[in-house]
């Protein structure tokens, strides 16, 4: 097969990229920048004009793109044209496209303000997913959910406008169920026609009627569409998961839609048959069971229905395990630059869409003046959700060990050689003849860049603790894009161009004076084990500020007017040992949610017992400042390590044990989300 060859073809160009690019990311510095995230919101929605399907509008921007698959859905005497392309090949595939348009839409929702001038080409973008999806629904009982072989797509290296391949349609109905991408595509159109309920009302009313009746058709004729159409959207899109979280994901949707007192009632009836609390560790287009539990939260926080409180908990739950310190059973890692990743391929799926649940449910949090419970009397605010969100976002963008965006076109430094059909082949305009299915075989196993910018694009990224890309189209799993990468990434983007800083200009003067830095990923927990507030002064233990302010400086201060005390086998109290004011002052204004305890820390990351002395706290890796270089470096996890020299220390917000002469990170259980195309044999 052409893959196979061109894999091996492509191993001197992956294996030349990867000496290139994988520096050693602990060696390199993180340093925060100031991002234009208005530039990036505009990119991001750009990227999808590269995935177009279908006759292209005269105000198509990416003109190396064309019209192509004109005639899809024409073997089956239907119109399925349009829509969009997921990923780096030519298929359409209905169940990740109609998960695209309801994150797409959920940000628009939530942050529609924020999009400010770019509000309309975001409503352009949903609109070519739905009105894609209403030709695929058309015909009653009926949902058409893929144009195109993935198997014969898959071995050829062609362009979209060139593609030879077979245009097989394949549908779900009464005698093929597929309860889940009908429930899915109910929800996008359900979610869509809320977005147009202002700018299109006719429009809204026909997206809303019809999610009602293929909601309908997906819940009397229940199954898995992986039983049904096993061959066409194995493995690429199996479902994993089932298809009961796509019921009551719809159900969620069509309730917020229509108001409608039977989706209720429904979601009331099957929350525990079609368990909403199950598999809560996850959110993408194959499991919904974290984003049913945070938008249906939103009706207890708006104190619209107390019933659902179940569901609150529920997301409750999750956010604490995504929160960097907090939970003993955390559902992700951290790589040491502050990425969050689950194992698997395609990783910024999971940051992208983790992410956008953390902003979404800090915003209602915020409106409902409530806050994240972690049990054991500890919680988490908004702001600190939004931070950790942020953080991601800003990763994308280039605060990471690389130092380069993941983002296509955005910043000096950029993905060149994605693995995308169209953007690396010679556009029509470039190359008006034909190139077929092997005749691309050369431009994928080329080292040259990719000719095409696809503009706005975000690749799947690092994938492991290691924050290293290899910027090669071999590697598909880290340099491939796809549509549900950047859909929920519209709304974050959205969000920070209007509120750049979390706190809401809260911190603003204490982070300043404090650091540089992106803001950490720990957060706050105090001597009681619990989250402090915003506003308390993190100065319960006064030793933890002197530590702290040591860690900034790269040496000791004084604990007292007689001298170095540098033991840490006592607690001085402010009588017997008085602390300098300039820790006190600085103290009070340290933001509260970077100044763990040691204790706490001991107690909920189950450290074994220890000395006084052999614990000690650091907030930050630092290095001894140079006249070269100023000191600045990512916040990372807990970890146990020797402790650390004054020139150079190897720990960030860690308990550091003598017993160990170098760091060992902390073992952190983490998930295994099934990405797209993780076993795919030939992309």
């Amino acid at each position: 097969m052409l893959a196979a060859s061109l894999r091996v073809e492509a191993v001197a160009v992956a294996a030349a990229a990867v000496l290139v690019l994988l520096l050693s990311p602990a060696a390199v510095v993180v340093v925060a920048g100031q991002h234009d995230y208005g530039d990036a919101l505009h990119k991001s929605i750009l990227f999808f004009e590269g995935q177009r399907s279908g006759r292209l509008p005269p105000d198509q921007r990416l003109r190396w793109r064309r019209d192509s698959g004109l005639h899809d859905g024409a073997a089956a005497g239907v119109d399925l044209t349009g829509g969009y392309y997921d990923a780096g090949d030519n298929v359409k595939f209905g169940f990740p496209m109609a998960f695209t348009a309801t994150l797409m839409s959920w940000g628009l929702i939530d942050f529609g303000r924020s999009f400010g001038p770019h509000k309309e080409e975001a409503r352009k973008a949903v609109r070519w997913a739905t009105d894609y999806l209403m030709k695929a629904t058309a015909k009653p009982n009926t949902v058409y959910v893929q144009v195109g072989d993935a198997f014969r797509d898959h071995s050829c290296w062609e362009r979209p406008e060139d593609m030879d391949t077979p245009r097989t349609v394949y549908k779900v109905d009464p005698s093929h169920p597929g309860s889940d991408v009908a429930a899915e595509t109910a929800a996008a159109l359900a979610a869509g026609s809320i977005v147009f309920r202002d700018a299109d009302p006719v429009y809204s009313k026909r997206l809303l009627d019809r999610a009602i009746a293929v909601f309908e058709f997906a819940d009397k004729y229940r199954g898995p569409y992986s039983s049904s159409l096993h061959d066409a959207v194995c493995p690429c899109y199996c479902d994993f998961s089932g298809y009961k979280d796509e019921l009551l994901w719809g159900a969620a949707w069509l309730h917020k839609a229509s108001r409608r007192r039977e989706y209720r009632e429904y979601i009331k009836k099957n929350e525990v048959v079609l368990g909403a609390s199950e598999s809560i560790n996850e959110f993408g287009w194959d499991n919904k069971h974290a984003g049913i539990n945070v938008l249906i939260s939103k009706e207890v926080l708006m104190g619209k229905d107390e019933y659902f409180q179940s569901f609150r908990v529920n997301a409750d739950n999750f956010m604490c395990s995504l929160l960097p310190g907090i939970s003993n059973h955390p559902q992700i890692q951290y790589s040491p630059g502050g990425l969050l990743f689950k194992v698997g391929g395609s990783n910024m799926q999971h940051v992208t869409s983790l992410s956008f649940l953390l902003l979404a449910y800090s915003n209602y949090l915020s409106h409902a003046g409530a806050r994240v419970s972690c049990g054991a009397g500890g919680s988490a605010s908004p702001t600190q959700l939004r931070r950790v969100a942020k953080r991601q976002v800003d990763y994308i963008l280039g605060d990471n060990p690389l130092r380069m965006s993941y983002m296509v076109g955005y910043g000096a430094r950029f993905p060149r050689r994605i693995h995308h059909r169209g953007s690396s082949l010679p556009s029509v305009a470039a190359h008006p003849a034909r190139i077929g299915c092997k005749g691309g075989a050369a431009y994928y196993a080329s080292a040259a860049p990719n000719p095409n910018l696809l503009v706005g694009a975000v690749v799947g990224g690092p994938s492991d603790a290691t924050d290293a890309f290899p910027d090669a189209r071999a590697v598909f799993q880290q340099s491939e894009p796809t549509t549900y990468i950047n859909a929920p990434l519209m709304g974050l983007l959205a969000y920070f161009s209007a509120h750049p800083n979390p706190a809401e200009g809260k911190l603003k003067s204490r982070t300043s004076v404090m650091t540089n830095q992106a803001p950490p990923l720990q957060m706050a927990v105090s001597s009681t084990g619990n989250l402090t507030s915003d506003d308390d002064v993190a100065c319960a233990d006064l030793r933890s500020c002197h530590l702290a302010l040591s860690s900034r400086a790269g040496s000791a201060l004084p604990l007292s007017n007689s001298g170095v005390d540098d033991s840490l086998s006592s607690t001085p109290s402010p009588e017997s040992s008085p602390v300098p004011a300039s820790c006190l002052s600085m103290c009070k204004k340290w933001p509260s949610d970077v100044v763990p305890l040691a204790s706490s820390l001991q107690r909920r990351h189950q450290l074994p017992p220890a000395p006084r002395q052999r614990l000690r706290l650091h907030l930050l890796r630092h290095r001894r400042p140079s006249s070269s270089s100023s000191s600045a470096a990512a916040a990372r996890g807990l970890s146990l390590s020797s402790p650390p020299s004054r020139a150079a220390s190897p720990c960030c917000c860690c308990c550091c044990s003598s017993s160990s002469s170098k760091e060992t990170p902390m073992s952190v259980p983490s998930v295994v989300l099934r990405s797209r195309k993780n076993d795919d044999p030939v992309d």
